[in-house]
């Protein structure tokens, strides 16, 4: 089928979902590419999960990664589909409160929680943007499936399939959702939230969402300002901190953060402080193509804490993308940087020498 059909068109693409012979149903000319739903199943055993059955630590997922992505061809890898979301699985801003469990399983069932997420969890919007982020910000073909840019929510069919949340249609009505679910949470939900005890049910506003949508749009003028670079640029991976060598490093200088921080305290507000230790947690990869370089922060970790980042670039700067204003300079191959919670930091560099590094960086 596909031999006829491109003798009619000869750069007809032809697509096909992920099965254990995909790599293989490729190379022997059966689709030119496909959708591989196995890097956004590693990413939410790594974001999202936090039950040992279900979760993987930073190396496992930095080692499945490199696995899938070495499965291809580098040009392959590039033209895959990346799904954080479909018709057939139930929205991914959902899936932030709805952890411990197999992507795609068990998102039918009596206890899913079906609330506006935000309502339920103030993190999820950030969780979700850490998710978005890293589907996005991959050398692969990043596939948006309708409404998750506006923050839409449901478990899978027929709550997946809901009519598009169009701006000129508010106010919408209220959700509503069986109050046995919250029963534990029922006094930590916003006013926005009805609680009905009588008749057993808990009724919320339906609303799109201006950060999550905007973060897409940051995001995809990200894609579209280094368009050649996510096309043809090799990825691999370079810091995680579950590696001994790295997490050796990183908790020496974190330690040494947090003592400057209680001589600090007792020497300027003498005052004794002793700062709690984060909970690190985080993985850096990069995308290059010749000079440009994209380098992906995640913090996977509901704390903040400061990086002596390892790059691969010996001079220059690296500019955050998301945050314009935010510019690191290499100093021995490392930059400083602090992260927030659940936060992706975008750093590019496009630096040839070290004169025009300081050029571009004035600019």
């Amino acid at each position: 089928m596909t031999e006829n059909l491109k003798q009619y068109k000869p750069d007809l693409l032809i697509t096909g979902e992920f099965s254990n012979s995909f790599t293989k149903d490729i190379d022997d000319g059966v689709y030119d590419s496909g959708a591989d739903y196995n890097v956004v199943n590693n990413i939410i055993k790594y974001t999202v999960n936090t039950n040992p059955n279900y979760r993987i630590n930073g190396v496992e997922f930095a080692s499945k990664l490199n696995e899938i992505y070495n499965k291809y061809s580098a040009n392959r890898f590039n033209m895959t589909q990346l799904f954080i979301g479909s018709l057939d699985t139930d929205r991914i801003f959902s899936g932030m409160i709805n952890t411990n469990r197999v992507y795609d399983r068990n998102n039918q069932s009596n206890q899913y929680l079906n609330i506006r997420p935000d309502l339920y969890d103030g993190t999820a919007i950030n969780k979700l943007k850490r998710v978005v982020s890293m589907q996005m910000m991959l050398p692969a073909t990043p596939i948006i499936y309708y409404g998750d840019e506006k923050g839409m929510w449901g478990s899978d069919s027929p709550r997946n399939r809901k009519p598009m949340l169009w701006e000129d249609y508010d106010p919408y009505d209220n959700e509503t959702d069986d109050i046995s679910k919250y029963k534990k949470v029922l006094r930590n939900l916003p006013d926005s939230v009805e609680i009905n005890e009588v008749q057993k049910f808990i009724s919320y506003p339906v609303t799109s969402n201006k950060e999550i949508e905007n973060h897409y749009r940051s995001l995809l003028k990200i894609r579209k300002e280094h368009k050649n670079l996510f096309k043809n640029g090799k990825l691999r991976i370079l810091e995680v901190y579950g590696d001994e060598k790295t997490k050796g490093r990183v908790d020496t200088e974190i330690a040494a953060y947090l003592a400057d921080e209680t001589r600090r305290a007792k020497l300027y507000q003498g005052r004794d402080y002793t700062p709690p230790k984060p909970n690190t947690d985080f993985i850096s990869y990069e995308i290059s193509l010749g000079n440009e370089s994209i380098i992906v922060l995640v913090n996977n970790s509901a704390d903040s804490y400061p990086l002596n980042l390892n790059v691969p670039k010996m001079f220059g700067f690296y500019k955050n993308q998301l945050n314009p204003k935010e510019n690191y300079a290499i100093s021995e191959r490392k930059i400083q940087v602090d992260v927030k919670p659940y936060e992706v930091k975008v750093l590019y560099s496009n630096a040839k020498n070290m004169f025009d590094s300081f050029r571009k960086n004035k600019k």
